[in-house]
């Protein structure tokens, strides 16, 4: 049986979270006006405006890693940022980058200041699969992104991990970035 904001996923997985419920659950903490500012965040947002933290979890920079040697994860995420600022103009996106798994405190910092999180997983990195459960553990609302065959391992690894511990999260893998703004579209 499905629940309110919750669909059933291609397995039968009923604790998935669509990106229409992800979205409403955005939505509804910025009517409720429940964010307070926090000093040194990013600009207000507008008013009415969903504030997403963008957590890229990204690094190539320890060893030559998957997808490729030399692989530029900063050039992809300013793209998918673009992307994302285009196609999804009511958005609000607060952008930072889990380098190491102690980078990833400065997500969990913006707990009170964003909607929710979208999670991008650029690269193979298994030393930042912690920071997926611990940015779940906040109760936002969640979407985990695949960087198409270069976070694909930690995607399916994180992906599953928070499943097993009970944490609600929407998923996403495209080989095309533009997919990513279908997810504003209910907003």
């Amino acid at each position: 049986m499905c629940q309110a904001g919750r669909s059933v996923s291609c397995l039968g997985c009923s604790h998935a979270q669509s990106r229409r419920g992800f979205l409403k659950g955005c939505g509804a903490v910025a009517a409720a006006g429940l964010l307070g500012p926090i000093a040194g965040a990013a600009q207000e947002p507008k008013p009415g405006q969903v504030r997403v933290a963008l957590v890229f979890l990204a690094n190539s920079a320890e060893r030559e890693i998957w997808p490729y040697p030399g692989f530029d994860c900063a050039g992809r995420q300013r793209e998918i940022l673009k992307v994302l600022k285009q196609g999804c103009p009511q958005v609000e996106f607060v952008p930072l980058v889990v380098a190491q798994p102690g980078d990833v405190a400065k997500a969990l910092a913006l707990k009170d200041a964003v909607d929710g999180y979208l999670v991008y997983i650029v690269t193979l990195n298994w030393g930042l699969m912690g920071s997926l459960v611990q940015i779940g553990r906040l109760g936002k609302p969640m979407l985990v992104v695949d960087e198409y065959l270069g976070g694909s391992g930690s995607f399916l690894v994180g992906s599953s991990g928070l499943r097993r511990q009970g944490i609600p999260a929407g998923v996403v893998s495209s080989t095309r970035p533009e997919d990513l703004c279908l997810v504003c579209a209910t907003v």
